[in-house]
């Protein structure tokens, strides 16, 4: 689990679901009901946004970073100590070695 993905999952949750909440709020009661529904939002979207977010896998063995589209900008979660390489460079044979002997590990 990650735990920056986890913050940071809160806080998106946190936003929608106040967000969210609000409009349904002030549809359904009015001026009261856009506040109470912004609290209850905001609770309800950063305990969600927390727990999808933590679910996140950390990457402890090394490899290529997934996504959609090949250069596109990708939040990534480090450890102290270790060193990312740009698009264009190539891992010699040792640190591949290291990546294999990593996963065989877990």
């Amino acid at each position: 689990m990650g735990f920056i993905s986890g913050i940071i999952g809160s806080e998106v949750g946190r936003v929608g679901g106040r967000t969210l909440g609000e409009a349904l709020g002030k549809k359904i009661a009015g001026r009261n009901g856009a506040e109470a529904g912004r609290n209850i939002g905001e609770k309800v979207g950063q305990a969600g946004g927390a727990l999808l977010g933590g679910m996140v896998p950390g990457f402890k063995t090394g490899g290529k970073i997934k996504g959609k589209k090949k250069g596109m900008p990708i939040l990534i979660e480090a450890h102290v100590g270790e060193t990312i390489l740009p698009l264009n460079a190539k891992p010699t044979k040792k640190q591949k070695s290291i990546i294999q002997k990593n996963k065989r590990m877990l």
